[in-house]
């Protein structure tokens, strides 16, 4: 058409042109004029014609053609031009649209613009009012609606940086979609909320995004399907989806078919149940089968045709793919094989459930997936099933599995995602897992439990039974951040940790569902025997209404772990005693008032002792006649035997300081001046030996220090801590040794180098903290006090009067058991091993009173207008009485407690800014943290537990400068001038 315009415009060009040559060859004739033109053309209907249409229409042609591009002139306003090299457009609010290079052919025109979010959903442009009405209910629109325009060939590679829209939290629901003019498409993009930014990398132009926000849809829940095909009847009404195995990998690249026949059928009309193809036949996974199959695109082919026509003539409603350790090179064939079949599936009716396997966390801390495209791959599919770590510590917040969610709702529409969790108990030796039995897991508890009783006691004896945790074994404990209780064990090959997979824990993981809004999860070992039963009524509330109201993990109340005791008569097995004690102190006492034959029986109750679990052991037990007394002549007295030393039985007055490269020279007579009869250095291992055996006792002057503070009568307390990198595989923040020998040797070696120089050795500091106690496993009392008994045993093989201190928990305000444990739940925990009695000397503690005074306690003291008062941990009085409470619960209330670090801090006369975290400093003023600190040597003295109270600090400050809060402790300035509390404690009654 515009050939033949063309043509016609050139016609009527050269006809205009002979025709004015005429005109000067003969003259001008009568008809020339304006008036004669029209009469001539009015004469003539054929030159009516050429004036009224054909002219206009040509001339409009010619505007239309080069050089002159009307319309693309006029539709093409407000366009910008986008040259082949890339550009970028922005909205006024930030947004932007970059066009890279790799997309682009040649240089197109472009328009980016946007409309504002009221005006949207109110239908104000026309053009996508049928968007605002197409919105789907599980989504809410945040931003506005960014519109995209382009003219000339569609780019293939864009990124859409969005900043993140306000009142938009929770930030873990947010998605990005796109319009396409019929329908909002889900598009992938990642989360930078440093940046405060939703950005996308697109391969095709939406005509417009916008920001939603996700709620929860219709959650599915599925499980595997047994062997033998059959489900509980708590399932009947609880899940919504089976995967049934049983379809693997044949050589001709076809489907063989095993077990799943009559379940997967007969159980669809009440479940999705799809049957899962694998890639393993007999455990042995056929990566040459897979290779072949996916690289061949004939065999590719036929596979694909195999699978449908099985689900077709099957009755399937669809198949899940499950191929496994697929080498990343296969990551465009799989892509290819999954969407052909997602294709054919479709077109024939059928669903497809892909799995994929974990990505692998990269050095720059990205995401591997490996064989599998998540974006393609999950545009493919109606079902992308998810699986997770068996390690339950990834489940704590901030951990693991909230990342890799994170990641991956923004590389799949998460409507589709089913998150895969196990509700098996997890035992791990060394890198490996081993799934076990709720029961099962309890039972190995048992099992490192042991019992020591008595063959026969007499009748009207007391007998004391007490469940304690085998030589290497710990007890049960309970690990805050995952919800879940674990214990460990040696054996041959190792260590074992195990963790009790149980309602609560599980309804910790199914939480992420909720936070995340995925489409569902699929439960293993749901449906095997012998797993918690309380799980059932956790799913029953686990529907789309609940998710809205809470999450699932305030369904349930924690178990509550016991150990059931029965004493029994042996003859005819009547039931002579209960009891029930809680698994924190598994201890039974009876006074048998018949003689006779027993059996005492022992189990584990999860319910609080309502009801036996698993059965834990039993023991015979005799109970005789006591024997008559006999008159017995009294033997001569024996010379009175020297009364034992109280080792730390005494109350004392100290201070930390910091004596290191030099600063101990004005500190001794600043020491001297305040009376005080001790000090405490807190010295580092890592710089007394950076290398194997390399020691320096006098590293930054130690040695120094300590002749001249011994030398001047002044008693000395060494705190040990910080092993070296060489000897720990974990190098992040501090902790102990791999081998816990190492530390014991190292203090054996100290205490012989500093022998009759130093008085007393604490034995760490705060390892209920993971940065003072990082292992790579759990927070462990159990593992501390190990610990703790090697260097006791080293430390008085070579001088037994030094005095042996527990390193002091500190008040933590969380208790994940990652993290931290709560100083007094650590300290039970502590005495729970039954070896800390025999372990020290003195337990340390660090009763910080932060901006309370000491002779004030909480809840009394917890005042509506301050903070840092809520909780029993913020009061000095509530810490010492909390801890000298457990002492004595556990028998060893003839000790002291050490108060290793403790203290007020104000920044009053040092900085105007209280430092993060310790914004109490700024309540205090210098004048209070004189009084206080002087009344709680007092409440100290009076006590009658407290041993020697070490004050932190006196010259962190010049050490440290103003902006450091250990200096805000101090009780000089960073110029050395003395502050209020000084002269406070050198002048109080000692």
């Amino acid at each position: 058409m515009i050939d033949r315009t063309r043509e016609l415009l050139r016609d009527v060009r050269d006809r205009l042109a002979q025709a004015l040559e005429r005109v000067r060859a003969q003259g001008r004739p009568s008809w020339v004029s304006a008036g004669g033109l029209r009469d001539r053309l009015s004469e003539d209907r054929t030159s009516q014609i050429l004036l009224r249409v054909v002219v206009p229409l040509l001339i409009g042609v010619g505007l239309l053609l080069p050089p002159f591009n009307l319309a693309d002139r006029i539709f093409a306003f407000g366009y910008t031009d986008i040259p082949a090299s890339g550009g970028t457009l922005a909205d006024p609010d930030g947004t932007q649209l970059n066009f890279l290079p790799l997309g682009l052919i040649s240089g197109i025109k472009a328009q980016f613009s946007s409309i504002p979010r009221p005006d949207f959903l109110a239908g104000q442009e026309s053009e996508f009012a049928e968007a605002a009405r197409s919105i789907p209910a599980q989504l809410e629109v945040k931003s506005p609606l960014y519109v995209m325009r382009v003219r000339g060939t569609p780019p293939q590679a864009m990124e859409l940086s969005i900043p993140i829209p306000n009142d938009a939290e929770p930030y873990t629901t947010l998605d990005l979609y796109g319009w396409d003019g019929q329908n909002w498409q889900w598009l992938p993009h990642v989360l930078q909320v440093e940046a405060d930014r939703l950005t996308s990398q697109l391969s095709f132009l939406p005509r417009a995004v916008a920001v939603m926000q996700t709620r929860p849809g219709p959650t599915a829940v599925g499980a595997e399907l047994p062997d033998q095909g059959a489900l509980p009847a708590e399932a009947a009404d609880l899940l919504s989806e089976l995967n049934a195995p049983g379809l693997f990998l044949v050589s001709d690249g076809v489907a063989g078919v095993r077990t799943v026949e009559g379940a997967a059928r007969s159980l669809a009309g009440h479940y999705l149940s799809l049957p899962t193809l694998s890639n393993r036949d007999g455990g042995v996974v056929r990566e040459d089968l897979t290779f072949n199959i996916l690289v061949n695109p004939d065999l590719r082919s036929g596979h694909i045709q195999e699978i449908v026509a099985m689900a077709e003539q099957r009755s399937y409603p669809g198949v899940a793919i499950y191929y496994r350790d697929l080498d990343p090179s296969l990551r465009p064939a799989f892509t290819a094989f999954i969407q052909e079949l997602g294709a054919a599936l479709h077109s024939a009716g059928k669903i497809l459930a892909l799995r994929v396997e974990l990505p692998v966390r990269g050095p720059d801390g990205g995401w591997d997936t490996g064989a599998y495209d998540w974006p393609l791959l999950g545009r493919a599919v109606d079902i992308f099933q998810l699986p997770a770590w068996p390690d339950p510590t990834s489940y704590a917040p901030r951990g693991a599995v909230e990342e890799l969610l994170q990641f991956a709702v923004g590389q799949v529409d998460r409507y589709k995602i089913r998150l895969i969790l196990s509700t098996y108990a997890q035992e791990r030796v060394g890198d490996d897992w081993i799934p076990l039995s709720y029961e099962q897991a309890l039972a190995r508890w048992a099992e490192t439990a042991q019992l020591a009783p008595p063959a026969r006691v007499t009748r009207g004896q007391t007998l004391l039974l007490q469940l304690e945790p085998a030589e290497g074994a710990t007890p049960l404990q309970y690990l805050e951040g995952a919800r879940i209780y674990w214990f460990s064990y040696l054996a041959e090959d190792g260590e074992h940790t195990i963790y009790l997979e149980n309602a609560e824990s599980l309804a910790h993981k199914l939480s992420w569902v909720r936070t995340f809004n995925l489409g569902g999860v699929i439960l293993e070992g749901l449906l095997v025997e012998g797993q918690d039963d309380d799980i059932w009524a956790i799913l029953s509330s686990f529907d789309a209404e609940a998710m809205i109201q809470g999450a699932p993990e305030t369904m349930v109340q924690p178990n509550r772990y016991a150990i059931l005791w029965e004493v029994q008569n042996a003859s005819d097995e009547a039931v002579v005693e209960q009891s029930v004690a809680p698994i924190e102190n598994p201890s039974f006492s009876w006074a048998p008032s018949q003689t006779g034959e027993y059996r005492i029986l022992y189990a584990i109750s999860d319910d609080g002792g309502q009801t036996p679990l698993v059965n834990a052991g039993e023991i015979p037990l005799q109970v005789v006649a006591p024997r008559p007394v006999q008159p017995v002549t009294p033997a001569p007295a024996p010379a009175p035997a020297p009364a034992p030393r109280a080792v730390a039985g005494f109350f004392g007055y100290g201070i930390q300081i910091h004596p290191f490269q030099g600063g101990w020279v004005q500190s001794l007579p600043a020491v001297q001046g305040l009376g005080l009869g001790w000090v405490k250095f807190q010295v580092r291992w890592d710089w007394i030996e950076p290398s194997p055996g390399g020691r320096n006792w006098n590293a930054y002057g130690l040695e120094d220090a300590i002749n001249a503070f011994s030398g001047a009568g002044i008693k000395i307390l060494l705190s040990v801590v910080a092993a070296p990198e060489w000897s720990r595989s974990i190098k992040e923040e501090a902790g102990p040794p791999d081998d816990f020998n190492l530390y014991a040797s190292f203090d054996g070696d100290l205490t012989a180098h500093f022998r009759d120089r130093i008085d007393a050795i604490e034995v760490m500091n705060e390892t209920n903290l993971r940065r003072e106690w990082h292992t790579g496993r759990p927070l462990s009392a159990s593992e501390y006090v190990d610990l703790l008994c090697r260097a006791y045993a080293a430390i008085k093989g070579v001088d037994s009067s030094i005095i042996v201190v527990s390193g002091a928990p500190t008040p933590t305000g969380t208790n994940d058991g990652i993290i931290a444990i709560d100083d007094r739940r650590y300290l039970r925990e502590m005495y729970a091993t039954g070896r800390l009695r025999g372990c020290s000397d003195a337990i340390g503690v660090h009763p910080s009173g932060y901006a309370n005074p000491p002779d004030v306690g909480w809840p009394a003291g917890d005042l509506p207008t301050q903070g840092y008062d809520d909780h029993p941990s913020f009061f000095f009085l509530n810490t010492i009485q909390d801890y000298y409470n457990i002492m004595r619960a556990n028998g060893d209330g003839n000790k002291r407690l050490w108060a290793t670090e403790w203290g007020w801090a104000s920044i009053e006369n040092i900085t105007t800014t209280s430092f993060p975290g310790y914004e109490f400093s700024a309540s205090n003023t210098e004048a209070e943290q004189a009084d206080f600190i002087v009344k709680a040597f007092q409440i100290a003295k009076n006590s009658g537990y407290m041993g020697v109270m070490f004050l932190w600090n006196l010259n962190f400050a010049p050490v440290c400068g103003p902006g450091c809060e250990q200096g805000h402790y101090g009780i000089v300035r960073p110029d050395w001038s003395l502050r209020p509390a000084y002269y406070a404690i050198a002048n109080m009654p000692k």
